[in-house]
């Protein structure tokens, strides 16, 4: 038994340095991502990194890059539409939204359809996800737990979801994404991002954007001064309106059969 441990310590050894060489850094330093060391907590606190999932890293690309790239998108080609909110019983606020209708063609005619037929009227913000965005369009349960994409791009007549498409655009202030409800999946659900989400990309469809920065700012306050519990506004805040100028996604779809 003592020969036996004995001959496995080479291979062992040779095993755990395997381990150690592919959990080092780029930078050529050892450790784990538990306790690389290095000062990260000095560097987390001024801005420069830290440890997994803390803060943002030194080589991240910035917001500026992915404005860029996003910017790229709707060159291609794009849709204006309108979206009015009520809060509280009281003000209604309109946010201009800009879709990114020539790559995500069948994202954009879902929501611009479910937005003309008045799917989306009285269905309310379920949920604010400080320092992500704000949470609507559950055109069902009107909680969040469900919603129902439009019939003309469902997967099969009567299914509530359709096919997802690329998912080219990043999380940044002001997209709008769909939430995916699972792997390529999308309803009507769909969040508008007050903030960078990095944890968003490669997982929901984002598919537009708000069009003008004072709109951002409104949401942003939003985010920040309307009081939740467990997440949910205190405050009813519904969608009571919306309005889209391109033709395409407002005819009749038996007139166009």
């Amino acid at each position: 038994m003592t020969f036996l441990s004995l001959s496995l310590r080479p291979l062992l050894r040779q095993h755990s340095l395997l381990i150690s060489a592919t959990r080092s850094f780029a930078s050529g330093g050892g450790g784990t991502r538990g306790s690389r060391g290095h000062g990260w907590f000095h560097k987390y606190r001024q801005g420069e990194g830290g440890r997994h999932l803390q803060g943002e890293y030194w080589d991240a690309p910035s917001e500026e890059y992915w404005q860029e790239w996003n910017d790229g998108i709707f060159q291609y080609g794009s849709t204006h539409v309108s979206l009015t909110l009520e809060l509280d019983g009281n003000a209604q606020h309109t946010l201009e939204l800009e879709l990114a209708s020539a790559v995500l063609p069948n994202t954009s005619e879902n929501f611009a359809r479910l937005l003309h037929d008045g799917e989306y009227n009285e269905s309310i913000v379920y949920r604010i996800e400080k320092g992500v965005g704000l949470c609507m369009g559950d055109v069902l349960g009107l909680d969040g737990k469900g919603g129902k994409c439009h019939d003309s791009v469902a997967i099969d007549k009567g299914r509530a979801t359709m096919k997802s498409e690329p998912l080219v655009l990043a999380h940044i202030p002001g997209v709008v994404t769909m939430i995916s409800p699972g792997i390529d999946k999308v309803d009507s659900r769909f969040l508008i991002c007050t903030h960078r989400a990095p944890q968003l990309d490669g997982r929901h469809v984002a598919f537009a954007r708000l069009k003008n920065e004072e709109t951002l700012k409104l949401v942003q306050d939003w985010q920040e001064s309307i009081f939740t519990k467990r997440g949910r506004p205190t405050i009813e805040m519904k969608i009571v309106g919306g309005t889209t100028n391109d033709s395409t996604f407002t005819e009749d779809d038996t007139a166009a059969a």
